[in-house]
């Protein structure tokens, strides 16, 4: 019993000093942009991330670590003809024709996400690899902005830019996943490395809490069971863009 226990210790002894620490950068950004009319009108979204990883090699292919950073997104709709309602020459509200309506949205949160990837096989300098991990994710309150201009000839100052105070609505969101997702991995010395994520071939998990502070409190939650890109529903954008690039450093 005593030779097993210090065989362990030796074993585990050797493996940590075998590994390798890492530190790196990871970003990602997805836009997209639908017509809606035939016409100019058109809504646009994008997704963003950026953060650190820490983590170390406890073999040559195996690594364990965790991703910690911030996340957010943004929407545009944008109608070439409208109508609002303004104030006229009297102080009455009234409802006029604008042009180039913007309503945008934007929101940011943060992500931690302890990791695990294994090296399948490689090929000179490329790595393909597989990648398990889990995320914890807090979005905070949605910030509105408006902004258009008053095409209406009756209105007092006609072709006038009016842009409206921003503000923060009451919604607040809280997701946790857990998925698998193939990366790539090209080593440009035996210290630095850049890593492609394909989180649009990613399988997994989601759970995404929405919870209404809106003086009479309650939460919606939905739970989604995913594979590829074609189940990217709204809560997954939070869990992470559809490509995901990282440079890696080696202690």
């Amino acid at each position: 019993m005593k030779k097993l226990l210090l065989f362990v210790a030796a074993l585990t002894f050797a493996t940590a000093m075998n590994a390798q620490f890492m530190l790196g950068l990871q970003g990602g950004y997805t836009m997209q942009k639908n017509t809606t009319s035939l016409i100019d009108d058109y809504t646009s979204t994008s997704s963003w991330l950026g953060g650190l990883q820490l983590g170390y090699m406890v073999t040559p292919k195996l690594y364990i670590g965790v991703q910690g950073g911030v996340l957010g997104d943004n929407t545009m709709n944008f109608i070439a003809s409208d109508v609002a309602t303004l104030k006229n020459a009297d102080g009455d509200p009234h409802d006029y024709t604008v042009s180039d309506h913007e309503l945008g949205t934007s929101r940011i949160g943060w992500q931690v996400s302890p990791v695990v990837r294994y090296e399948l096989f490689r090929y000179g300098n490329m790595h393909f690899n597989v990648m398990l991990s889990g995320s914890i994710i807090s979005m905070g309150y949605t910030e509105h902005t408006e902004g258009f201009i008053v095409s209406d000839t009756t209105y007092m100052n006609p072709g006038e830019y009016i842009e409206n105070d921003p503000y923060k609505d009451s919604v607040s969101n809280f997701t946790w996943s857990v998925n698998v997702r193939p990366t790539l991995e090209y080593e440009f010395s035996t210290h630095l490395s850049v890593e492609l994520s394909l989180d649009f071939l990613s399988v997994g998990y989601i759970s995404s809490t929405t919870h209404f502070d809106l003086g009479n409190d309650y939460t919606t939650t939905q739970n989604t069971l995913y594979a590829g890109a074609n189940t990217f529903i709204d809560a997954l954008k939070w869990e992470s863009p559809k490509l995901r690039l990282g440079l890696n450093y080696r202690f």
